[in-house]
């Protein structure tokens, strides 16, 4: 439990100092990227999904995921991490398994999926 806790205080604060280097990009996000940056998705894999030392890349995502299975893996990461050994292995390299984001609706889920499909 004190473990789950310091995971989540460093991974609020990490996503403040990253909140706080701006986007110098001059259009307004969207609705997909709001939710990552809301989900505390960036804590981990950067504010623009650049990866980071707690959670990888989220670049060319489109070359191993669809739609829907994006969105699964979002709620329950679990799951496909187990049963599949491109994502077993990449888990092994970073300190934190993916918090399930549960809590978001499954439209909520989509749009992040989208947005990280379009990147």
């Amino acid at each position: 439990m004190r473990r789950q806790i310091v995971t989540h205080l460093l991974a609020t604060y990490l996503f403040a100092l990253t909140a706080c280097t701006g986007d110098s990009e001059s259009r307004p996000p969207s609705s997909g990227e709001l939710l990552y940056r809301q989900a505390l998705c960036a804590s981990c894999h950067g504010y623009h999904g650049q990866g980071a030392w707690m959670g990888p890349p989220l670049e060319d995502l489109n070359e191993n995921w669809s739609r829907d299975t994006l969105q699964e893996f979002i709620r329950d990461p679990t799951v496909l991490t187990e049963s599949d050994q491109r994502l077993s292995r990449l888990a092994e390299k970073f300190p934190t398994a993916m918090a399930p984001q549960s809590t978001l609706s499954g439209d909520q889920r989509l749009e992040i999926a989208d947005w990280l499909l379009s990147r």
